[in-house]
């Protein structure tokens, strides 16, 4: 198996700044969970959930982003820098973030949902900008909500991060970049 738990280190993380940067990082996705879903219904129209979906956003990044035109999903077309992958027309983001969330619903196995969950968002691109940096949160919440650690990715390692990622979007081919991803959880 790829994701073991034996590779869970039990004294990590060892460097308090790291609990303190974690505390903070769940508490925030806590209290957006939390105020999104009292903010939605089951009976939500697309519109409403777009627009709850923005004022997740907004929750989470309150005091960071001024300008709001910033919030929800991008509505322009987006390329990514030294990438053979082009994201999804704006047309389509509604479907393709649906998508994402019923395939993360769908999925059991943290480690699979972590992986699949990081590589599907990227692709999708969804925001004009922190695609990575949210893409690299969410595998990590969803790495920690089934035990493993806190996975960073190393910035001697970022090439091997691009290489991985582009041969999943573009080839179809994410074995590179669960090997990768386990690799880093060994550092």
């Amino acid at each position: 198996m790829v994701f073991s738990k034996s590779r869970i280190n039990p004294s990590y993380p060892a460097d308090p700044a790291h609990l303190v940067f974690s505390f903070f990082s769940f508490k925030s996705l806590f209290e957006a969970c939390h105020f999104f879903s009292g903010n939605c219904c089951s009976s939500c129209t697309e519109p409403q959930k777009v627009s709850n979906h923005i004022s997740y956003e907004k929750y989470c990044f309150r005091g960071s982003i001024t300008c709001p035109c910033n919030f929800g999903y991008r509505r322009h077309q987006v390329y990514i820098r030294n990438s053979r992958h082009t994201p999804p027309a704006k047309e389509y983001l509604l479907d393709s973030m649906e998508a994402f969330f019923q395939c993360l619903q769908e999925e059991d196995h943290p480690g699979v949902r972590a992986v699949l969950g990081h590589c599907l968002f990227v692709s999708i691109h969804p925001y004009m900008d922190g695609n990575g940096r949210t893409g690299r949160f969410l595998m990590n919440a969803m790495l920690a909500s089934g035990g493993y650690p806190w996975t960073i990715i190393q910035v001697e390692h970022r090439d091997r991060y691009f290489v991985a990622l582009e041969s999943a979007s573009v080839d179809a081919n994410i074995l590179p970049f669960i090997e990768f991803v386990v690799s880093e959880m060994d550092c």
